[in-house]
């Protein structure tokens, strides 16, 4: 989908997941300024059982002017749009509307039905809105408040900036005009004492497996957003993978993390929740729930016991050492693919630096007769 396609209606409603983060609220603000630039008619809202209590979330709310309010039910609107999430997922109020549109970059398991805008390989939403919003010829940096968000909304979904993969990142990271004050004063403003005391109380009471290096963890109940925080802090020495779970009043929120190539959290929180919750997220982190079906003095028990079956329910193959039996396999033979290259002297003077932006890195370059650029069948 493209923004253009949005201006022919007149009526939103902008919807963030029901535990808003920096990502989806900075979303959702700039999308909002977008359609109120040619004069449509937004409402900028989010839902669930609980209010906005993080103190970084607040301060952004208050420093960058973002008018997002708590709704319960709204009126049938024309359009719908879903940032940072996907329509009937487990994180998100279900509303009705005319039209839904959905910007994200999480993995859906679920067939859309609905114009989307899903770009998994990017580390944030934000990168997404914001390419979108350039390819609309709508410049965020002519108002610094948008540009802000944008910028928090990366630096809160790639832990730090620490976890950038795609070249849009790339882009808002270098090109986004922000107020540094502001970021600065969010920066430190992401915990308040009690959640301190939560974190540290927490991780003193973890719960380690040593034959798959797993670690488990209760919280009291708290922020969702906290539970990331002490999930980031788990993966240390030997730990490769953890969960992080407080009882909240409509069932227990998980938060999930990986370090290695071996285990998708995505995967392995699908696995702990399934037919008992949702959840879903990426490779390095992801989230879930459980409803009440389990009572809540049996969750640690189940979610350990499930975390020991998903280690056992797959085998690791390392190709380096795995001889495979092709008796009885069929051959086959690639068919030829036309890739697109241009001779860089074609383009720039020879002496030229370049960095060219890549899905992988960013290369620098200097042009000359013998260098060519080629974009590869996945747009490396």
């Amino acid at each position: 989908m493209r923004l253009v396609e949005l201006l022919e209606y007149e009526e939103f409603v902008i919807q963030c997941h029901d535990f808003p983060d920096a990502d989806t609220l900075a979303c959702g603000f700039a999308l909002s300024c977008y359609l109120k630039s040619h004069n449509k008619n937004v409402r900028l809202v989010y839902s669930g059982k609980y209010f906005i209590t993080k103190p970084n979330l607040l301060l952004m709310l208050k420093c960058l002017n973002i008018p997002v309010e708590y709704v319960s039910s709204i009126n049938h609107p024309e359009v719908l749009i879903l940032v940072d999430c996907c329509y009937g997922e487990g994180n998100v109020t279900k509303f009705d509307a005319d039209h839904i549109f959905i910007i994200d970059h999480h993995l859906c398991d679920k067939k859309m039905e609905y114009p989307a805008e899903i770009r998994s390989n990017y580390g944030s939403c934000a990168s997404v809105v914001a390419e979108m919003l350039k390819d609309a010829d709508f410049d965020y940096n002519e108002k610094r408040e948008i540009a802000t968000a944008l910028y928090y909304g990366l630096y809160m979904d790639t832990n730090g900036l620490n976890e950038i993969r795609h070249p849009s990142d790339r882009d808002l990271r270098d090109f986004a005009k922000f107020d540094a004050g502001i970021i600065q004063h969010l920066k430190n403003s992401n915990l308040s004492l009690q959640e301190m005391k939560i974190a540290g109380d927490a991780l003193k009471h973890y719960r380690y497996n040593e034959k798959y290096h797993f670690a488990l963890v209760e919280a009291m109940s708290c922020d969702p957003n906290l539970l990331g925080f002490i999930s980031d802090l788990l993966l240390q020495d030997e730990v490769n993978t953890c969960v992080v779970f407080c009882h909240m009043k409509f069932g227990t929120k998980l938060s999930a993390r990986s370090c290695i190539n071996d285990i998708r959290a995505n995967e392995m929180m699908e696995y702990i929740v399934q037919g008992h919750g949702s959840g879903g997220g990426h490779a390095q982190k992801a989230g879930g729930y459980i409803g009440e079906c389990i009572a809540q003095d049996e969750v640690w028990n189940y979610i350990f016991n499930r975390l020991i079956q998903y280690h056992n329910s797959y085998e690791i193959i390392n190709a380096w050492e795995y001889e495979i039996d092709l008796n009885g396999m069929k051959k086959y033979q690639k068919k030829e693919i036309q890739l697109g290259y241009v001779k860089l002297d074609q383009m720039f003077p020879v002496g030229t630096e370049l960095c060219i932006r890549t899905l992988e890195t960013d290369i620098n370059i200097c042009v000359d007769a013998s260098k060519y650029l080629m974009v590869g069948i996945r747009g490396e």
